[in-house]
């Protein structure tokens, strides 16, 4: 056990030491900045590859919880002076508790209902936060969000920002694992593949679905206010009903229920449409294209396509090996 443990936790040391020096390999701010915004985004999207690819919910509202967080924290830096590590756990802990309530109606809902519950709730924090002018400076947005000091560091440069959602990353998956691996994932998994049977083994449905909910939104809400101080501006628009669609369709893209997938996903989603920048509006055309043959042809997403492909090199060595015996004998 000791053995097989050891060369994978090397292998993730080298991973996790390779993605630190990523930014200083390319020298360009350009390619850091992508680097912090895929990091950022890998926090958000595991969330909702809680809710989707393990519970089975389908949420349009994951960009609402996204940009409660970074409301939360934005609104409280620049208006109260608060520290940044007190902003950060209230604007994830404010995300969980409106999940929460969210999820106690949504949860006796399913199918297009509770897509349009979700989908709602987008539109109304949209149109409060744009009307809310009082509060939140409406369509203006709130500016000059930072700097962003956590123990005695300040994170005033690009790279230090990128090593700081990194290790907010590297946290998300090792919750994510923790959760999908556990009694709670078990129970999502069971009511994603028959409510009925997992009711009839004890699950309260209801319950676990809120539950889904509040820790998806804890994801969304955290990786909301990672996003406000490293972007040091945030405004209504920036959280509307396109982002909730593209973070629906990265699970599409990489797989749901899967950490790989969720990186593979974020990947595409975050550099793809960078390399293709050059074709101008055609990148938006062979986009749509590559996505839709994602769909006809690895509907499990990325993982499933190279789940396909290690399943059939097993097999085929299996065959060899086992047409190499019958030979000796």
């Amino acid at each position: 056990m000791k053995k097989a443990f050891a060369p994978k936790f090397i292998f993730y040391i080298c991973i996790v030491a390779l993605a630190s020096v990523l930014p200083l390999i390319f020298s360009s701010k350009y390619v850091m900045h992508l680097l912090t915004t895929f990091m950022i985004s890998i926090v958000s999207y595991l969330g909702l590859n809680l809710l989707i690819g393990l519970s089975g919910q389908v949420s349009l509202g994951h960009s609402a919880f996204f940009g409660i967080g970074a409301y939360t924290a934005g609104l409280m830096c620049t208006k109260l002076g608060t520290p940044a590590w007190i902003t950060i756990i209230l604007g994830t802990v404010f995300s969980i508790i409106i999940g929460a309530l969210l999820g106690l109606p949504a949860a006796r809902l399913k199918g297009p209902y509770l897509t349009m519950t979700t989908l709602a709730f987008t539109q109304l924090f949209i149109l409060l936060m744009t009307n809310l002018t009082d509060f939140s400076n409406g369509p203006i947005g709130v500016i000059n969000i930072g700097p962003l000091k956590l123990f005695g560091i300040a994170f005033d440069t690009k790279y230090k920002m990128y090593l700081l959602t990194l290790a907010f990353a590297l946290l998300a998956i090792f919750v994510f694992t923790r959760i999908k691996n556990g009694p709670i994932g078990r129970s999502w998994r069971a009511m994603g593949n028959s409510r009925i049977a997992a009711e009839a083994m004890g699950i309260n449905p209801v319950r676990y679905n809120v539950l889904a909910f509040a820790i998806c939104s804890g994801f969304a809400g955290l990786a909301g206010t990672l996003y406000a101080y490293y972007n040091t501006y945030i405004s209504p628009d920036q959280f509307n009903l396109s982002l909730s669609f593209s973070m629906v369709q990265v699970l599409v893209i990489g797989g749901r229920g899967s950490v790989l997938g969720t990186i593979i996903g974020a990947f595409i989603q975050t550099f793809v449409p960078e390399w293709l920048r050059p074709l101008g509006d055609w990148r938006y055309v062979i986009f749509s294209v590559l996505l839709i043959l994602i769909v006809i042809f690895a509907p499990a997403g990325c993982v499933g396509l190279l789940n396909k492909l290690k399943s059939s090199i097993i097999g085929h060595r299996k065959i060899e090996q086992s047409h190499n015996e019958e030979g000796k004998v």
